[in-house]
This record gives C-alpha cells, structure tokens and sequence, in this order.
C-alpha cells in the first residue's frame, strides 16, 4: 500500500455496516475537490468507485463522480478544508485516515460533526 485511504462512515450501528451507502474508504488520489454545499455542510467529491476513469452521461455530457457530505458548524468550510489539507499532507504513514466515523464517534478534526452523505454512484451502461 504507498497511499493514504480516507474512511467514512455515517451510520447508523455496527449491524447496519454492509454496504457503500453507510461507510466507504476513498484513496486520496481519487479527491478532486472540496466546495461548500450548504452552509453547514462541506462535500469533497471523488473519482467514481464505479467508473474510474469517468463516465459521461447524457446530452449535456455530465461526468459521473461520487460524493462525501459532511456536517461542519456554521461559515467553517475554509478552516476544515485547511484541517483536512493538513492531515492529508501529514507525515503519517500510508494506510487509512479516519474522516468520520458516527458510530465511534472519530473524526480527524472537531470541526466535523456528522458524516450527513455517502453517494456511490452506479455503473451506468
């Protein structure tokens, strides 16, 4: 492994741990941006799990991509995006990186509270 993973998971308990809508690990290389998406809500947007180098679907030509919603406090998006440039830049070994987890209640910065959203998106044909 010569890579950080990014772990989320939102829920809700250990039993209902058994597929991609409740927890998800992404390699880092796969982020291609973090951007507000309400205002107390930060998405970091990844390559798809199931269309890995894209997919274009459409007339408009819309590119396929999977999503992390994060629950954060108020107009705080540009200090966790700095939290989390920091931790991903850190010097810690390769391996996985906690992000959110809801159901330990771990999270790399206490300036998220809640992994709100995991979207998966399918395979399109």
């Amino acid at each position: 492994m010569n890579e950080k993973y990014l772990y989320f998971r939102k829920g809700p308990g250990l039993s209902d741990d058994d597929d991609s809508s409740n927890s998800c690990c992404f390699p880092l290389s796969s982020l291609t941006s973090m951007v507000p998406a309400l205002d107390g809500v930060l998405q970091l947007n990844f390559k798809s799990m199931a269309n890995h180098d894209g997919f274009t679907h459409g007339a408009n030509d819309v590119v396929v991509s999977d999503y992390i919603s994060l629950s954060i406090g108020a107009n705080t998006h540009k200090a966790v995006m700095e939290s989390l440039t920091e931790k991903f830049s850190s010097p810690q070994r390769d391996g996985i990186l906690v992000i959110g987890d809801v159901v330990t209640g771990e999270f790399c910065t206490p300036l998220i509270s809640a992994v709100s959203g995991i979207t998966i998106s399918s395979t399109l044909t």
